[in-house]
């Protein structure tokens, strides 16, 4: 992880009313903010793996940021494969060559799994797998082709964001609206996304989207759910294996059993913070 300090002195104009203020490389932690000499109190927001941070309080002098501009690679071994997951099944079932008969089976579960987990993480982590692209509007023409990997754009942070005349990226975000509306804002389909009003000018939007999920297709490929809930992964794949074997006398609580694996295993998978409130150093006095 690299430590931005001393302080660097971030781009933006300082006018007593603009907030936001961009920093030379991308925030992941902050430490700490002086903002017209002092240090800043107050609520400082940021994506992480952005450039830009926006303050509660307007500068009228000046603005400092001290901050960590890149995170520490993960140590080896986090992701499990499918092969890991097979490996482990076995030693809790002893015998699954009932399922390898069926080819494709395992490898199902799995991907019932990984959809479930991405469908979860995207929606409280979305950062992590957010893609992007650029539209620039024609005049006169309103509807456009969406990526072809497009999912959606439900999740905090996504959406179709202005860019400046400069070319920078801004936090303007279109409302959703529908056919018709006069409204600045947006609709979609299943393959296009229409602005409305019809536009008149060029301008250019960054869309910023979930995209879907590439399947599983090979014992080598990595679960989106980490290592260290394999405990859960297993419970899981039991529970499939359940129902698979048609256990009638196990059908009464199976059901149970999955909600509050699944459960669990979302409770401690806790979502990337977006919001930072720095602390008050200036009530910090050693005796």
């Amino acid at each position: 992880m690299s430590y931005v300090f001393p302080a660097e002195t971030p781009t933006g104009v300082i006018n007593g009313i603009n907030t936001v203020f961009t920093t030379a490389g991308n925030i992941y932690m902050i430490s700490y903010v002086v903002v017209d000499g002092v240090i800043y109190v107050g609520t400082v927001s940021f994506t992480a793996g952005s450039n830009t941070f926006t303050l509660a309080d307007a500068p009228t002098v000046s603005v400092e940021i001290v901050y960590y501009d890149s995170v520490p690679s993960l140590p080896s071994g986090t992701a499990i494969t499918v092969a890991e997951c097979r490996s482990e099944f076995l030693k809790r079932k002893k015998d699954i060559s009932d399922i390898d008969a069926i080819t494709g089976t395992f490898m199902q579960w799995c991907n019932y799994l990984n959809r479930f987990a991405y469908r979860e993480l995207s929606s409280i982590q979305p950062e992590q797998y957010l893609k992007s692209y650029i539209y620039t509007w024609s005049p006169g023409t309103a509807t456009y082709a969406l990526p072809s990997d497009f999912q959606d754009v439900n999740p905090q942070g996504t959406g179709f964001y202005l860019i400046d005349s400069d070319g920078n990226d801004t936090d303007r975000r279109l409302a959703i609206t529908g056919f018709g509306s006069t409204k600045n804002g947006y609709f979609l389909n299943s393959s296009a996304v229409t602005f409305t009003p019809i536009p008149t000018e060029v301008k250019q939007h960054r869309l910023r989207y979930i995209p879907t999920l590439a399947e599983l297709t090979a014992e080598t490929d990595e679960m989106l759910i980490p290592k260290r809930f394999s405990y859960h992964i297993m419970d899981y794949l039991d529970s499939c294996y359940t129902l698979w074997d048609e256990e009638a006398s196990a059908e009464v609580f199976n059901d149970e059993r999955v909600i509050r694996t699944m459960n669990e295993l979302v409770s401690h998978i806790k979502p990337d913070g977006q919001v930072a409130t720095l602390p008050d150093f200036t009530e910090d006095y050693y005796y």
